[in-house]
């Protein structure tokens, strides 16, 4: 379910309406309505939020696409527009946009007064939102930085020291906050860490560290498993003794961890379920374990991976039942629905029936509320700040550009065409079991619509939205953008490279010669085989795992890795867009009438014949969003999981907005930590 606004949303804009002026500024140094609730919300009043980043991308905007409009009597589909300007004072915006303008100042001192704003400056938008109904309900008064510290630990996070009081408590409280991908501003991290571990019981943790750097704590943890199955082996039944075996542990900290407490063994459970963690593969008779350590150890059985189903689903409906959805939760939602896929397609045929009704269930349910948030929300994420990292592709490279904050440091963005999130799942495992040379952070991003690979694949490599792309039916014009973006950047063009159609291992030479010039310090690469694999698939996403996987035991993807790693690149593993399953529900006989004649999204710039055929296809069609699309441009989507093929073939497609389409990976490849 979805939630229409928050109560900060509705704060902040209690006076923000476009009848007041056709133009207005919103003078919001604190960054507060860069959040996609309020930024949804001002559409759903008519506004178009546009960024200050200099005058003359400001006045080539308002001018051509409102003002424009507005002097020939004409109405855009915003009714007013609305400059989002982060500076010191409005007085720096030029005189007659200020002059013309209705102003409303925003800052966080006039909403959480009392409070440290140097903590409260810390919080990510999500957090403000639940910061300010506790502030409203508590009235805390005067705090001093600490004391806001502990309120917005204990009233907004959940979290007390005086909670954490056993080795079982910190594992639970970990496990929690990273199974949730919740990440603790660092002011947060140093007052609960200061606090914690003055504890004798906890003294022994690293806890900083643990609470501060996701991939610390799994590595802390995968360390340890071993140690815990080898003592179940052993028919050590509370697994807190140390073992004879010399285990090397990355992260320092107790050998021995309380896996089988009670409240921490379901956590650790949805660790492996979700695929966060890989199984251990051991050669030992397993029958003897207790089923929940199963769940971390490879098995190859359907009953295991029965119960990592049931497992899967389970953690997807609880998500789904949340009240309010965000980007990043759709995020989470997008790769237990690909841990759950991945595990799905291996099952026996005969061992799917029992489990059939139930995914079919949740991908009806899950498909209606996405559905429901792509209408209300998705517009919002092009203007969201990609600080911590990019909400939708086009963001991608000034996301990169922050990294490269000296000049020793190189970036490499490898972009896996048409792969989906499931897809995704299955390559990370294979390399996970073949060897322990990578580790791998997820996180997830959106794609650009219609998800093909003309306009998202060319958002993402021009750092631009698709209506100011030079084409969207040819990516003729990347390599081009590429480069360009990062010149104006400050980038000599000499630094930037790009290759596309890299799939085979003799495609590896190519990847070399760039790599000899150690004048790259920003290098993009395509990689297109499951694009061709997918384009060619007639057996379903089933068939297209069994492709893929054999793809991977050609070993081309980690000898890139290990290529960009060596040379010294911080590798970043994205996706254009996803994929899915779907069935013919029939062909559109128009000929060359559309501009692009997809699968699964047909591209009008006609706006009577889009009408005409929208009306023709009555229930097998759906309008589409012109969210970032040029002016004059008319999706038109296959409904549901349907296709614009004949009647009843089953291929796997792109072009849509399911979630398997629309959230595509966004990792962070790095070489594997070494023992300390």
């Amino acid at each position: 379910m979805t939630s229409p606004a928050s109560p900060l949303a509705v704060a902040l804009l209690a006076s923000v309406y476009p009848g007041a002026a056709p133009l207005q500024i919103a003078h919001d140094p604190d960054g507060m309505l860069l959040d996609e609730i309020a930024l949804a919300t001002l559409a759903a009043r008519g506004f178009a939020v546009l960024p200050w980043q200099d005058e003359v991308t400001f006045r080539l905007e308002y001018e051509t696409r409102f003002r424009g409009a507005w002097d020939d009597g004409l109405s855009p589909t915003e009714a007013a527009v609305l400059i989002h300007f982060a500076g010191e004072t409005p007085e720096e915006l030029p005189w007659d946009i200020v002059t013309a303008a209705k102003l409303h100042r925003l800052s966080l001192a006039d909403w959480f007064t009392g409070l440290d704003l140097s903590v409260v400056r810390a919080l990510p938008n999500p957090m403000l939102d639940l910061l300010y109904g506790q502030y409203m309900l508590r009235r805390p008064g005067a705090l001093g930085a600490n004391a806001t510290a502990d309120f917005i630990l204990v009233n907004v996070y959940r979290i007390a020291d005086s909670w954490t009081d056993t080795e079982s408590d910190l594992l639970r409280l970990l496990l929690d906050l990273h199974l949730r991908q919740v990440v603790l501003p660092d002011v947060l991290v140093d007052r609960l860490a200061a606090s914690l571990v003055i504890k004798q019981s906890l003294s022994a943790w690293p806890i900083r560290q643990l609470l501060a750097e996701r991939s610390a704590f799994l590595a802390f943890v995968e360390d340890r498993w071993p140690i815990a199955v080898e003592a179940a082996l052993r028919g050590d039944k509370s697994f807190q003794e140390s073992t004879p075996k010399p285990y090397t542990l990355r992260i320092p900290g107790p050998a021995a961890l309380p896996f089988s407490d009670d409240s921490v063994r379901i956590l650790v459970d949805n660790l492996f379920a979700e695929g966060l963690l890989p199984r251990l593969a051991i050669v030992a008779d397993v029958s003897g374990l207790p089923i929940w350590m199963r769940a971390g150890v490879v098995t190859n059985e359907a009953d295991d991976d029965s119960r990592q189903l049931v497992r899967l689903l389970a953690i997807l409906r609880q998500r789904l039942n949340q009240e309010t959805l965000r980007h990043g939760d759709w995020g989470m939602v997008g790769w237990a629905w690909a841990e759950a896929q991945a595990v799905w397609h291996r099952l026996p045929l005969d061992r799917q029936d029992e489990h059939a009704a139930a995914v079919d269930e949740l991908r009806d349910a899950m498909d209606t509320s996405f559905a429901e948030w792509m209408g209300s929300r998705y517009g919002a994420l092009a203007s969201l700040p990609s600080v911590s990292g990019p909400a939708i592709g086009h963001r991608i490279p000034e996301y990169l550009g922050r990294r490269l904050d000296s000049p020793a440091k190189k970036v490499a963005l490898v972009v896996m065409d048409g792969m989906a999130m499931d897809q995704w799942v299955l390559l990370q495992h294979l390399m996970e079991q073949a060897s322990k040379s990578f580790e791998f952070q997820r996180s997830s991003m959106f794609a650009w619509l219609p998800t093909l690979t003309s306009v998202a694949r060319q958002a993402i490599f021009a750092g631009a939205l698709p209506r100011n792309l030079t084409s969207l039916t040819s990516t003729q014009g990347e390599p081009a953008a590429w480069t360009r973006f990062w010149v104006a950047q400050g980038l000599q063009s000499h630094a930037v490279a790009y290759l596309k159609a890299i799939r085979r291992i003799e495609h590896l030479t190519l990847v070399d010669e760039v790599l000899s010039d150690h004048r790259v310090r920003v290098f993009g690469v395509v990689v297109d085989a499951v694009d061709e694999i997918m384009h060619g698939m007639a057996l379903g996403t089933r068939g297209l795992h069994n492709q893929v996987e054999s793809w991977q035991e050609h070993g081309v993807l980690g000898e890139i890795f290990h290529r960009l790693l060596a040379s010294g690149f911080e590798i970043f593993v994205t996706a254009d867009h996803g994929n899915i399953e779907a069935r013919g529900a029939g062909r559109v006989a128009q000929g060359v009438l559309a501009e692009t004649r997809g699968e699964r999204v047909r591209l009008y710039s006609d706006q009577a014949l889009y009408q005409s055929t929208l009306s023709q296809l009555q229930g097998r069609s759906v309008p589409g969003a012109t969210t970032g699309l040029p002016d004059g441009r008319y999706p038109l989507y296959a409904a549901g999981r349907s296709a614009f093929v004949d009647d009843g073939d089953i291929i796997v497609a792109h072009g849509g907005t399911c979630i398997e389409e629309v959230i595509v990976p966004f990792v962070q490849v790095s070489r594997r930590v070494a023992p300390s």
